[in-house]
């Protein structure tokens, strides 16, 4: 979906046959660190049905520690 122009209609679009779902924010860096809405991909993800990992695939800027910290505090309260 790196080429979707919408990647929440993608998500509904792609429906049943998402098995992976790997993440990084408009900008490439972790999400929270750009300019997608993490509430709404969430919501579109539970309304197809996903229940698999998440696994966030983004650049490492600006440092591991923010990275990490970021990327936890935007998902994680939305897939708990």
């Amino acid at each position: 979906m790196l080429e979707e122009r919408n990647v929440y209609d993608a998500i509904l679009r792609g429906g049943k046959d998402i098995a992976h779902v790997h993440v990084a924010d408009s900008n490439r860096l972790a999400p929270g660190l750009g300019m997608l809405d993490w509430e709404k991909i969430v919501f579109r993800l539970e309304r197809i049905g996903y229940n698999g990992y998440i696994s966030i695939e983004a650049r490492i800027e600006p440092d591991l520690d923010t990275f990490l910290r970021i990327g936890i505090e935007t998902l994680l309260p939305l897939i708990t």
